[in-house]
């Protein structure tokens, strides 16, 4: 059922405070929240969360505006004309600030993801206040997907289903089945375009973590192995449908990855403990993750959200462009510290044009004490390659030729 509400537009009090190298930070306050938790496929609009009982804002990052849906929701997605999508109100799983337009079920649910025109969502039905029921949702009419059996899975499915992801053909659905304990199996539904139905086809044995809009590629998350020193490594593969190839990336980094565009641009979340939460990437030139602090070394507020230990990559735009998270930043003001939960946007197009280690000068003498290299094209290296380098130390960037 779509419905439309009154919606407020309010950019008055929303500040840019930075736009430098692709990079540009939003925020309303000290102590306000404005977290970013998704970006649409085209890049352009940005779902954030204002805090528990708060409501839900849709950034415009064309015009700088905000949207505001003063209801409790969480909107963890958006399309490409800033449907958000999520829960709300009651049966909430689709909602345009812009246009006033919602999407409601007759029950309680929750939207998880949807093609990038909005036609087609797929989420959760809530059922007895906590068992779950996975769905999709199409011209106004809700359809239930199959769960499999106990015998199927190897468990009793006690909690449910989710349906988690859709590819933009909509013939492709990835979720997962929870167990009584908590545990859950990632499955897929594949449309058998004959009947119209969708039918439950596959148990992974490896948890697929995002699949990009096309469904041409799916990151699956992190498995762990010991190397002969003791080492603890972590393993996240790159699934390329067309090639069917995988490629592993191996790093000492235990993060998870919760993104991946259709050039194969992975975005992951460092975790480690209940506080530490740092930006990483993994582009398809890189052999392994990495900070994204680390790879983008001109835009210095990677590092500092990092120091902070809660930098979140949310989202990410079909075509790899275009990055959106969060942080907890602490600032010092009147002789106090305060949070600000702030928002990022980063174009890295705009960084590979503009960035400054493009624009170094080329000198030819070197120390290496303390140094971070890089490649022409921004790849961290380990060590200085012969030819052209680029070397950052002691906050400053130059070009160095080694023989």
């Amino acid at each position: 059922m779509r419905k439309i509400v009154i919606t407020l537009l309010a950019a008055f009090f929303a500040v840019t405070l930075r736009a430098e190298h692709g990079f540009t930070m939003y925020t309303l306050g000290p102590e306000t929240i404005l977290w970013a938790v998704g970006i649409s496929p085209n890049g352009r609009y940005v779902s954030c969360w204002l805090g528990s009982g708060e409501g839900s804002a849709l950034l415009d990052t064309a015009t700088g505006d905000y949207y505001y849906y003063n209801v409790w929701s969480e909107f963890d997605a958006v399309t490409n004309d800033g449907m958000m999508i999520g829960w709300g109100d009651i049966g909430v799983i689709g909602h345009n600030p812009i246009t006033g337009e919602t999407i409601t079920l007759d029950d309680d649910a929750i939207g998880k993801a949807a093609t990038t025109d909005g036609k087609i969502i797929v989420g959760s039905v809530i059922i007895n206040g906590w068992k779950q029921r996975a769905f999709v949702y199409k011209d106004g009419e809700v359809t239930y997907l199959y769960e499999p059996t106990t015998e199927e899975l190897g468990f009793e499915p006690g909690e449910g289903s989710v349906a988690s992801y859709i590819t933009d053909d909509g013939k492709t659905i990835i979720g997962y089945v929870i167990n009584w304990t908590g545990g859950s199996k990632k499955i897929r539904w594949t449309l058998d375009e004959e009947s119209g139905e969708y039918v439950f086809d596959k148990i992974y044995s490896r948890s697929p973590a995002a699949l990009s809009h096309s469904g041409n590629y799916v990151v699956y998350n992190a498995s762990s192995t010991t190397d002969e020193s003791g080492k603890k490594l972590y393993h996240i593969a790159r699934y390329n449908r067309a090639t069917g190839e995988t490629q592993e990336g191996e790093t000492s980094i235990n993060c998870s990855a919760n993104g991946i565009a259709e050039d194969g641009t992975v975005i992951a979340i460092q975790s480690s403990g209940m506080q530490l939460r740092r930006a990483v990437i993994w582009t398809p030139d890189m052999d392994a993750p990495d900070y994204m602090a680390n790879v983008y070394p001109e835009v210095p507020e990677f590092a500092a959200y990092d120091e902070d230990d809660w930098n979140y990559s949310t989202g990410i735009s079909s075509d790899g462009r275009y990055l959106c998270g969060m942080a907890w930043h602490y600032i010092e003001g009147d002789g106090e510290y305060y949070a600000r939960r702030i928002s990022w946007v980063f174009d890295r197009q705009e960084y590979a044009e503009t960035s400054g280690i493009h624009e170094a000068p080329v000198v030819k003498v070197f120390d290496s004490d303390a140094a971070e290299y890089y490649s022409l094209d921004g790849k961290r290296l380990a060590a200085p390659q012969k030819g052209l380098n680029i070397i950052r130390q002691n906050g400053k960037v130059s070009k160095v030729v080694v023989k």
